[in-house]
C-alpha cells in the first residue's frame, strides 16, 4: 500500500498552515500594530476580532494616517471599514454627523472600549465620521458615494 500521497497531503497542509501563522505574526510589526489576516477557516482577523467571513478581505481604509481621508466605495458586502488608530491598544471616540446616515454594524475596540475599527452600513450617499488621531488632532472622513451604492 503507498501511504506517500496522504502524507503529502498533510505535510501541505502543515506547511500551508505555518505560513499563515508566520505571516499573520512575522514580528516586523510592534505588539499591537493593527494587521488583517485569514485563518484557516476563512474568518478575516483584525486585532484579535473577527471583521469578515470569506476569502475576500474587506478594504480597510486606514482613516488614522490623515487628518482627513475621503471614501468614494463601499467592500464588496456594502459595508465602509474605518480603522480609526494604528494601535489595537489606543482606541479613540468617533462620531457619525448626520447620524442616521450610518448604522455601526461591528467595533473592534481596545481594553478601554476606545474604538480602533469601525464598521459601518451607509444609509446615505454623504456623511462624515469624526474623531481624535493618535497626536489628539482632530480627524475627520468624508463619505462620498455614488447613487445607490449604500443600498
Amino acid at each position: 500500500m503507498n501511504t506517500s500521497k496522504p502524507l503529502h497531503i498533510a505535510l501541505a497542509t502543515a506547511l500551508i498552515g505555518l505560513t499563515m501563522i508566520s505571516c499573520s505574526s512575522s514580528g516586523t510589526r510592534p505588539p499591537g500594530t493593527p494587521e488583517i489576516f485569514i485563518d484557516t477557516e476563512a474568518r478575516v482577523w483584525f486585532c484579535g476580532d473577527v471583521i469578515s467571513r470569506g476569502r475576500a478581505v474587506p478594504s480597510v481604509v486606514h482613516a488614522n494616517l490623515a487628518q482627513s481621508t475621503i471614501v468614494e466605495h463601499t467592500s464588496m458586502s456594502g459595508h465602509v471599514y474605518l480603522q480609526l488608530t494604528a494601535s489595537c491598544h489606543a482606541g479613540t471616540n468617533y462620531f457619525i454627523t448626520p447620524a442616521e446616515a450610518a448604522t455601526v454594524v461591528q467595533l473592534v475596540t481596545d481594553a478601554s472600549d476606545g474604538t480602533v475599527l469601525v464598521v459601518l452600513k451607509p444609509q446615505s450617499n454623504r456623511f462624515d465620521i469624526g474623531f481624535s488621531t493618535a497626536s489628539g488632532q482632530p480627524g475627520t472622513v468624508l463619505v462620498r458615494l455614488d447613487d445607490g451604492e449604500h443600498k
